[in-house]
């Protein structure tokens, strides 16, 4: 059985069940990186080294269709 996901958003906690992270990741043309993933320590960098974000999860979008689903995903689960 898999652990549900915990998304934390500024001072809140939102829990949101592995078969809706997975659902969304299915949506995607391009990868959804999670802090359990090989790539996840590279990915999460920016440019500004002074910034250091650990998000829970990483859309890396591929095309228009992959930005509107991050999009719509963060808003209906209140993660924006």
């Amino acid at each position: 059985m898999m652990l549900d996901t915990y998304i934390r958003t500024n001072a809140y906690k939102t829990n949101l069940p592995n078969s809706v992270v997975r659902n969304f990741a299915n949506t995607l043309h391009g990868e959804l990186i999670q802090p359990h993933d090989a790539a996840y320590n590279e990915v999460r960098k920016l440019y500004n080294g002074m910034i250091d974000k650990w998000p829970a999860l990483i859309a890396r979008c591929v095309d228009t269709a992959d930005v509107i689903n991050a999009v719509n995903f963060g808003r209906n689960n209140n993660l924006l």
